[in-house]
């Protein structure tokens, strides 16, 4: 049900085909994505950002914060 309000949204909004196209595109790959798929990649970000800034204390509180 909420996927056809969002699509009369869409066609309400009178956006191109081609951009309709792409977003049920978009929606079918991440309807294969695993289901802890957001946690892999969360996981992945705090483990770049204290890649790339090791000493900085708001890695250190985002990465807290992202354990939780």
């Amino acid at each position: 049900m909420l996927k056809y309000r969002c699509l009369i949204r869409l066609v309400a909004l009178n956006l191109p085909p081609v951009w309709l196209k792409d977003v049920f595109s978009q929606g079918r790959r991440v309807a294969t994505l695993p289901p802890n798929w957001a946690i892999q990649y969360g996981n992945a970000l705090v483990a770049l950002a204290q890649t790339l800034w090791p000493a900085r204390p708001d890695v250190e509180q985002m990465r807290k914060q992202w354990q939780r």
